[in-house]
């Protein structure tokens, strides 16, 4: 038996911040989540960045950090949640304050 799995995807989405202090300390963008996927859905969400985020949650729904690499300045994070709810609702990254960077610089 295979398992053909439906996604839903936001992709190339690049939010830049400016280039002084205060840097933001959190980002949040709308998703949709289908009730038509059935119930074994799966959110997954990858930040590419210069500091990793502290927490990353939907519909208030905390994420789990599942892979993160790192190449000098930049950073890479990937992020899910098991049976996210259905409907619309917002997506948050959070970043730690007082790092000194600028976590949104390449944040995608």
């Amino acid at each position: 038996m295979f398992f053909k799995p439906e996604v839903d995807t936001v992709s190339g989405a690049v939010i830049k911040s400016g280039g002084s202090p205060p840097y933001a300390t959190s980002i949040k963008w709308a998703h949709t989540v289908s009730a038509n996927k059935g119930t074994n859905r799966i959110m997954i969400v990858e930040v590419g960045c210069d500091t990793f985020p502290d927490s990353i949650a939907y519909a208030g729904r905390n994420l789990v950090p599942f892979y993160d690499a790192a190449n000098g300045k930049y950073k890479a994070q990937v992020w899910y949640l098991v049976d996210p709810p259905a409907g619309k609702d917002s997506v948050a990254v959070y970043f730690p304050t007082g790092s000194g960077t600028n976590p949104l610089s390449n944040f995608r």
